[in-house]
């Protein structure tokens, strides 16, 4: 059974989904960049040079060398850098307005009259009526698109 037919209300279950996804987004960011960084050593990967199998010639693997093989062949890596271009592709498909809110509101941290301003909307209550209609769309995004971009 679908997890989506588990839930009652699912336009609650898309709302609850979108939060988590417009949420998550910037850990995934920030996950991506210490991998890129090299930061291996609190994810289980030996540091410096020492590590790696030996090339031709008898030295070590180089860092640099061995941060491009971890990150091609490292299975989280690859579901990060998955699940990253799929939120990117759902954020590219909203309008103007959700963008908006997306980027100052959620990930800008403005006060939400600062946003509503900028969207054109008067009242606190159609803002957040807003804000709660971008969860739900990017939560039906996710959703649909989960079949097409396998995550694990």
């Amino acid at each position: 059974m679908s997890r989506t037919k588990q839930y009652k209300n699912l336009r609650k279950f898309h709302g609850i989904l979108g939060k988590a996804v417009i949420a998550g987004y910037i850990q995934w960011k920030s996950n991506k960049s210490n991998w890129e960084m090299g930061h291996f050593e609190g994810m289980g990967y030996a540091s410096g040079g020492t590590s790696g199998e030996r090339v031709q010639g008898g030295d070590n693997t180089p860092p640099q060398e061995r941060a491009l093989e971890i990150k091609t062949n490292d299975k989280s890596y690859n579901a990060l850098c998955r699940r990253i271009k799929k939120a990117e592709a759902i954020f590219e498909s909203l309008d103007k307005n959700r963008k908006a809110i997306l980027d100052i509101y959620c990930w800008g941290g403005a006060p939400w009259h600062a946003c509503a301003h900028a969207i054109g909307q008067k009242s606190r209550t159609g803002f957040f009526s807003a804000v709660g209609e971008l969860e739900v769309a990017v939560g039906k995004a996710w959703e649909e698109d989960e079949d097409r971009v396998p995550l694990t």
